[in-house]
């Protein structure tokens, strides 16, 4: 499982690029929408497959979130370093239910 902040520009031509027609959408109601969830971790994994991953190295599910992690929301530390506790905790649910 992956969390994953997507660029909101990129994200959006990717959109358009595979002909969506939700890209104009917030960026937080793009994150929910399971049909683009599923097209980051195809690609994540596509990638993944391209750099030699075995197949238990591949994402089984992906969180996105518009939210970016910062000392602010103590997501991470001062030193940029991961807050795991933090971050579980923050995305519980959504992790209870991949």
């Amino acid at each position: 499982m992956a969390i994953v902040i997507p660029h909101p520009q990129l994200l959006r031509n990717y959109l358009v690029k595979r002909g969506s027609s939700n890209s104009n959408c917030e960026l937080a109601i793009l994150c929910r929408d399971r049909n683009i969830r599923d097209l980051v971790k195809k690609e994540c994994n596509m990638i993944g497959r391209k750099n030699g991953f075995k197949q238990s190295e591949l994402l089984q599910a992906v969180i996105l979130t518009p939210e970016e992690w910062t000392p602010e929301n103590g997501l991470v530390t001062a030193i940029q370093q991961i807050r795991r506790d933090k971050i579980v905790e923050a995305f519980k649910s959504q992790i209870d239910v991949c």
